[in-house]
């Protein structure tokens, strides 16, 4: 959002413009002259930090008044848009050469804060790309992105990373649905589409769901980590239909499993957690019962990679139910590391002492806890790239690579940023989130990808 200092200088560059034009027809103006003079402007409006080494404060200053005039006026985008690329590759750099400590941690979310705000602007971009990349905070926003990319490009199956399965029940799939003919068919009719699936599928646990309805997906491929604590297996029949019932809590929309079409077997279950809305039926018991999808799951532990890398089983099914050719890849960042889960990094450690003492054990231990989880982070992330070149060298390319950043900031600034549930450390959003784009671009450098650095 432009300040209103920043506003007032925006107007006193088009009112001089005008009275430039006036005097001077034949002197250059326009949107890149004005564009050069705020970005001119936003370097120099800064205040020092004696505190801070190598003008951070400045950087974040100077980033956060250019991001506000790049919003704001849409015709300086070509102008600004390089330059704060730059800048934000600068902090991500500057930021990663400190020592993790809780005001680092705090210039990491304001960062991210940021981060979330050019989030519509780098997806506008990327969408031009042959492999784009796509992001937002919430997860669910993933399903009308993959809607929407359907109209240009074959998607393929869904490879799905997070620590969470995102297949909850969804209400009104009609709706769901008529909204996605409203985006497929283009036009002025893209726009209102995309608003209204924004309120269709507005639960960050249903990106799966929506996707399945929407798109028909053949194989969906849940990869999780080892805390997780989910049951594995490989292609399996699964299907959701429209079915209402007492029992569901969340939509009538469910993931449902027919042991009869699936060689009598039952179905499995978590072993620390129970399955979200999903019911064993036969499937002769629908009849009547509407928007049935048909699709094969696979759910895949992924982390640690060693067997997968190793080609075991895992390794064997994947390949199983990704065949040569494009997939969706969709990445949620909680899939590195969530605070709901046993997953290596909480908050709030409890001491025994009492008073000004407590306080400070209690700094030095979310510290030291910050450091460890910035390693085990590093150690993951390095992982997952093993992983995604090996599918890479097996001809395995990505059609459309969505992120979700999955982290609480409830009074973001955009409808990008918003996130009302904590899954990432909000400490490690950033973090993550800019490590993840250089890794995608080097992994994928020679596929058209547009990352975003």
């Amino acid at each position: 959002m432009v300040t209103r200092r920043d506003f007032l200088t925006l107007a006193g560059a088009l009112l001089a413009e005008g009275g430039l034009q006036s005097c001077c027809p034949t002197c250059p103006t326009g949107p890149g002259v004005r564009a050069a003079e705020m970005r001119r402007y936003c370097a120099t409006s800064v205040q020092e930090d004696p505190l801070w080494g190598k003008d951070l404060r400045k950087q974040f200053q100077a980033l956060e008044c250019m991001i506000g005039a790049l919003n704001a006026v849409p015709q300086f985008r070509r102008v600004l848009g390089p330059d704060v690329k730059q800048r934000f590759l600068k902090l991500d750099k500057e930021l990663a050469s400190y020592t993790y400590s809780r005001t680092i941690a705090e210039s990491w979310r304001l960062f991210y804060e940021l981060t979330s705000r050019v989030h519509e602007y780098r997806n506008e971009v990327s969408r031009r790309s042959k492999l784009p990349v796509l992001a937002y905070n919430g997860h669910q926003h993933a399903a009308r992105m993959w809607i929407d990319e359907s109209r240009h490009r074959k998607l393929g199956p869904l490879v799905h990373f997070d620590t969470h399965d995102d297949m909850r029940a969804l209400n009104s799939p009609a709706k769901i649905l008529d909204a996605a003919r409203k985006v497929r068919a283009g036009g002025k009719t893209r726009s209102k589409g995309l608003t209204e699936l924004i309120s269709r599928v507005h639960d960050h646990a249903t990106p799966v769901s929506g996707g399945v309805l929407a798109l028909d997906f053949v194989d969906v491929v849940w990869c999780f980590p080892f805390w997780a604590y989910a049951s594995e297996f490989g292609r399996r029949p699964m299907f959701y239909a429209n079915v209402p019932h007492k029992k569901s809590s969340y939509g009538t929309f469910r993931l449902l499993h027919d042991k009869d079409q699936d060689r009598g077997r039952l179905l499995p279950t978590y072993s620390t957690m129970p399955w979200l809305e999903t019911s064993s039926v036969k499937d002769r018991g629908l009849r009547g019962m509407t928007h049935r999808r048909p699709f094969r799951m696979s759910l895949i532990k992924t982390y640690p990679t060693k067997g997968v890398l190793g080609e075991d089983q895992r390794w064997k099914a994947l390949l199983a139910a990704v065949p040569e050719g494009p997939f969706v890849l969709d990445i949620d960042c909680d899939y590195f590391m969530s605070i709901d889960s046993n997953s290596g990094f909480h908050r709030n450690p409890d001491t025994k002492r009492s008073g000004s003492r407590r306080r400070q054990l209690a700094v030095d231990e979310y510290e030291r806890r910050l450091k460890k989880a910035q390693g085990l982070l590093d150690r993951r992330m390095k992982s997952f790239k093993g992983l995604i070149v090996k599918l890479r060298e097996h001809r395995r390319i990505p059609s459309i690579i969505t992120i979700a950043d999955s982290t609480y900031m409830p009074f973001a600034s955009t409808l990008a940023g918003k996130g009302y549930w904590e899954y990432t450390p909000y400490e490690f959003a950033a973090y993550v989130h800019w490590k993840l784009r250089k890794m995608l671009a080097d992994v994928y450098g020679a596929h058209g990808i547009d990352a975003g650095v």
